[in-house]
């Protein structure tokens, strides 16, 4: 059986990452196990993005 986990990493501002976490909530942790983190970062090199 193939591993059926997903990990999603993004970097947004404070308000796009909350509608991520929220819409997240909303969506998926009534039938599955998922765990949110947050935290602020520092992008290096952020013409590459």
């Amino acid at each position: 059986m193939a591993d059926r986990s997903i990990q999603r990493e993004v970097i947004y501002d404070e308000t796009v990452a909350g509608t991520i976490a929220e819409n997240s909530h909303q969506s998926y942790f009534a039938d599955y196990a998922v765990s949110v983190f947050t935290a602020e970062v520092g992008v290096l090199r952020r013409e590459k993005f």
